[in-house]
């Protein structure tokens, strides 16, 4: 994954990505920022013990053949989910790994509307990437079947062959190849998606009656859009920066592109907490390319993701409690969403929507280490630090690559007083200055704590970042006075180191002092 990311991040056009060869960096998709998936997803246990207990009941009636019938039944909806590996790249140029990874997305989006139940967008590759067969990752996902294959593209034309594999034996279900135009690249993905969901499903679910996708007939913006698309899953600053570039590229390059302007308004909400961008100004690009994309698509379930995490940044949650339900009843399928809102239930103090939440992240996108990260923020916000920091060990034994995980680790450590741990992982990993001067501060180290906060890295406007951390750190400091100052301007800012982490412990001493406990309260407000 590392390697196509560099490559992408070098590509100043699409144009200049030509054909080339089968790529073992498709099978490493997603290597950084995915790991192993749970044993069990929480859905399928959850319809195991129903059936089990409804079998149990026929069976104290002398109802056997109900039983059996349970028992098929269930059988029936396991070997029913499924999961799409990326695409292999045929083309003879590694630059165009990308693009088997992002057509797996895309086909994975199709099936999804067919009513087919798919299991883990990016969770699939990132399996694939550890090295586990077919096989081995349908059984961490928990899926019946696999949709594997190749693309090849060049001269115009685009080139699929795709296999639908058992999970049980690993036998070929079904496979077919597709030569077309790349501008019929859209029609190819529908045609795949319903092919797979009739050999499923026996007919076409009732998602296949759904308003038909709104894209682009642009080959060029759409190579745009599946760059961006894998730098944005790899939720890291400077892929992101590249991503809202690319995003805004492929919307010019097709101003009817409804999806581009979506995707460009996620990127665009989550800048705040991967660049020095402030949230006021980052939630003006949100209503501009969200508002376009809903004009072009009203359906459009990431536009209303867009705006409802948009609202959170800049503390509207009744808004943006309204317009996740929205994104939702439009599209139920997406990790992102379901993790988003589960930090507005965190904010609001209701964990049990915010584990609710999670989990259901968790079910859709198993190997995903953000949403093992929203998992260890549950327990964080119960107050469970020793289980989050087993969950966060767990992170990192499985990608010790992913800087998330030593920041939330040196956050749990703090907040479990070892302080001298947390500190060693941070002057190791220094990603989080604000965050090693309050662990200092706390340790008692007030010059060292003072000196970060005097060169830690400011906004390219000259101005202090992180003034929420900030004020937990004068507060740690003993500089109540200043503390307040600082929580009142990054409240004022919408500081995303105060906004999204208000009931964090750093923040418990601002709650004994009425002038402190009103700027949280109103931040926490329903």
């Amino acid at each position: 994954m590392d390697e196509v990311l560099a490559t992408l991040a070098s590509e100043s056009t699409p144009s200049a990505v030509t054909a080339g060869a089968a790529s073992a960096a498709a099978a490493r998709a997603e290597q950084s920022s995915s790991t192993h998936a749970t044993r069990a997803p929480l859905i399928a246990l959850m319809l195991g013990v129903l059936v089990i207990g409804s079998a149990a009941a026929m069976l104290r009636r002398g109802n056997a053949s109900g039983s059996n019938a349970s028992s098929a039944s269930a059988a029936v909806a396991t070997n029913r989910a499924i999961a799409v590996l990326p695409l292999a790249n045929l083309s003879g140029d590694k630059a165009d790994d990308y693009f088997g990874i992002g057509m797996a997305d895309e086909i994975t989006r199709a099936l999804t509307l067919t009513g087919v139940k798919v299991i883990g967008r990016t969770s699939a590759g990132a399996l694939q990437a550890k090295g586990l067969d077919e096989r081995a990752i349908a059984k961490e996902l928990g899926v019946g079947s696999l949709l594997t294959g190749s693309v090849q593209r060049a001269a115009g034309q685009l080139r699929i062959n795709v296999s639908l594999l058992s999970a049980a034996d690993g036998a070929v279900r079904w496979t077919e190849k597709y030569d077309r135009p790349i501008a019929n690249v859209f029609a190819v993905q529908d045609e795949i998606a319903k092919a797979v969901a009739t050999k499923l499903l026996g007919t076409l679910g009732d998602g296949a009656t759904r308003t038909v996708r709104v894209e682009t007939a642009d080959p060029e913006a759409y190579a745009l859009f599946l760059q961006a698309q894998v730098l944005f899953n790899r939720r890291a600053g400077p892929a992101m920066m590249q991503a809202a570039n690319l995003f805004e590229r492929a919307a010019a390059r097709d101003t009817t592109f409804a999806r581009a302007y979506a995707m460009l308004a996620l990127v665009q909400t989550s800048l705040p907490f991967y660049s020095d961008l402030p949230a006021d100004s980052a939630q003006q690009l949100v209503e501009r390319s969200a508002r376009r994309a809903l004009a072009l698509d009203p359906n459009s379930a990431e536009a209303y993701t867009a705006l409802a995490h948009g609202a959170y940044t800049v503390s509207r949650s009744r808004e943006a409690d309204s317009l996740y339900r929205r994104s939702l009843a439009l599209d139920s399928t997406v990790a992102t969403t379901w993790g988003w809102y589960g930090q507005l239930a965190a904010r609001l103090g209701d964990y049990a929507a915010y584990r609710a939440r999670v989990m259901r992240a968790r079910v859709l996108e198993p190997a995903s280490l953000i949403a093992r990260i929203w998992e260890s923020d549950v327990l964080q916000a119960e107050r469970r630090f020793a289980e989050a920091d087993s969950q966060i060990q767990q992170i990192i034994a499985l990608d010790s690559t992913f800087a998330n995980g030593w920041v939330y680790r040196a956050r749990i450590l703090g907040l479990r007083g070892r302080f001298d741990e947390a500190i060693a992982i941070l002057e190791r990993h220094r990603v989080d200055d604000e965050l090693l001067a309050y662990l200092y501060a706390r340790a008692g180290n007030v010059a060292k704590a003072r000196g970060i906060l005097a060169v830690a890295p400011r906004r390219a406007d000259g101005k202090p970042r992180n003034l929420g951390m900030r004020a937990a750190v004068l507060e740690a400091l003993g500089d109540h006075r200043a503390a307040l100052e600082m929580l009142e301007r990054a409240a004022a800012t919408h500081d995303q180191s105060l906004v999204q982490d208000t009931r964090m412990g750093w923040f418990d001493p601002f709650r004994k002092d009425p002038r402190g406990a009103a700027i949280l309260a109103k931040i926490e407000a329903r």
